[in-house]
């Protein structure tokens, strides 16, 4: 099953990130920790890869449309992310974090606040932190 088919089937917020950026130590825990602040709060995730061109909003809107959930985070080769919420016509995503900003804690809380949204309950706090909303 392809995870288009997948996402269909299933509620779980959809992670999307470049092909081929295994190797990169820094993106492969910046990814650890996004799926680990998920988990944190039992909220399902599917990941994907797709094309390395996009940006981390690109792909966080192209994962926020094929969610059921309506939640989609992006990760791009730079190490910027992004979490985008498909319901109504949102235009900017709920978070954008450019790549200076992008530690592990970051990206853990990342995680942790996009399936706080899933779950409707408070955001933990990422004041300071470059986000944007």
């Amino acid at each position: 099953m392809n995870m288009e088919q997948e996402l269909e089937r299933r509620p779980v917020i959809s992670l999307l990130r470049p092909r081929g950026l295994d190797a990169d130590r820094k993106f492969s825990k910046l990814v650890s920790a996004i799926k680990a602040g998920m988990e944190e709060e039992s909220v399902p995730w599917l990941e994907g890869e797709e094309d390395g061109t996009l940006s981390a909003a690109e792909l966080a809107l192209r994962g926020a449309r094929q969610s059921k959930l309506g939640v989609g985070i992006g990760i791009d080769p730079a190490c910027s992310i992004a979490v985008y919420f498909n319901r109504g016509e949102n235009s900017e995503p709920l978070f954008l974090l450019s790549a200076d900003w992008a530690s592990e804690k970051v990206a853990r809380l990342v995680g942790t606040n996009a399936a706080r949204l899933v779950k409707k309950i408070p955001f933990k706090d990422l004041a300071g932190l470059g986000h944007k909303q």
